[in-house]
């Protein structure tokens, strides 16, 4: 699918509002732009935070949980380790 958007000449382009509410974007927000070998894209906050959950869910498979406390913890009793 695609849809063609017009650029202006000082750059400003206009997101279609079908487009806006699927983004969630109604009432404005932010948009990152990646440029790759393909092409453009343009990506939500929500959709990169969903597409890092999904890759976490993904490489930790069959693998206990590891959580930002358990990361603390350990980095905290590696510090006391190094106080001796």
């Amino acid at each position: 699918m695609g849809i063609e958007i017009k650029v202006a000449a000082n750059g400003r382009m206009v997101l279609p509002v079908e487009v806006r509410k699927r983004l969630g974007l109604e009432n404005g927000g932010r948009l990152f732009l990646n440029e790759g070998e393909f092409g453009l894209e343009l990506s939500s906050v929500q959709q990169r935070v969903g597409k890092a959950q999904a890759f976490y869910e993904e490489v930790s498979k069959g693998k206990p949980s590891f959580t930002v406390d358990d990361f603390l913890k350990q980095k905290r009793a590696d510090a006391a380790r190094e106080k001796y």
